[in-house]
């Protein structure tokens, strides 16, 4: 009996393990799962979705929820946040009026400092339970990564 029983556990460990998720692939950050910018566009934000820290950097400033004294604010209606950064200087805005199917964002509006930032673009790169990943394309062409809590 026990001869019989040993092939047949053999092939059972041999059948579970050939339904296990494959190791050799891309490796991708936690919790992003399969959320990739879609095929020909330019990959090199993947760094930035590593980083799940709420923040907005570009335009000479780094502010980050991680660093004391910078506060996120939300608004009762969503596409509005207010970043705040207790050193008394440094306030940015970002409101949007809807989420587009193409992961952009409509009428985006930034205001950095005081002035408003004028945007080519917004568009949304991820999103998890925790995170919100935009990246925000100025006039001039400069890119700035804002992560915000998910609305």
């Amino acid at each position: 009996m026990r001869h019989f029983l040993l092939p047949i556990i053999a092939l059972f460990i041999c059948a579970c393990d050939s339904h296990t998720t494959r190791r050799d692939g891309p490796s991708l950050p936690p919790d992003i799962g399969n959320q990739r910018p879609p095929a020909g566009e330019d990959q090199s934000y993947n760094p930035e979705l590593a980083d799940k820290v709420w923040r907005l950097t570009g335009l000479g400033a780094d502010m980050r929820y991680d660093r004391g004294g910078v506060l996120f604010l939300t608004d009762r209606h969503p596409g509005h946040i207010t970043i705040v950064d207790l050193d008394g200087v440094t306030r940015a805005e970002f409101s949007h009026s809807g989420l587009r199917p193409d992961s952009t964002y409509a009428a985006p509006e930034l205001i950095f400092r005081g002035s408003p930032v004028p945007l080519l673009e917004a568009r949304m790169m991820a999103k998890d339970h925790h995170s919100l990943w935009l990246r925000l394309l100025t006039a001039n062409s400069t890119s700035l990564t804002l992560v915000i809590p998910p609305q």
